[in-house]
């Protein structure tokens, strides 16, 4: 990930209003997360429950789409010892 991709965050500003108390702590932290592609901290924290649930959803696709595969893939065919013929 290069710098160019960074989403640009005033930090001098914030740090500004921070000393100023013209916006919490908390607010300024979650807006830079927010900036840098973080979702909401509370709220993705609020998610995990439903993530967790969609990712046992998928194994269990996962293994019931693998099992599948297996049956109908075709039976072996038993290897047959080739039949030594000698000249004699």
């Amino acid at each position: 990930m290069s710098l160019e991709s960074q989403p640009s965050v005033d930090l001098n500003q914030m740090l500004i209003q921070i000393k100023n108390a013209q916006e919490p702590y908390s607010l300024a932290q979650a807006q830079l997360l927010r900036a840098r592609g973080y979702l909401d901290p509370v709220e993705q924290m609020a998610q995990v429950a439903d993530i967790r649930e969609r990712i046992r959803q998928r194994e269990e696709q996962r293994r019931m789409y693998i099992q599948q595969m297996k049956k109908q893939l075709p039976q072996p065919v038993p290897n047959k010892q080739p039949v030594n013929k000698s000249r004699g």
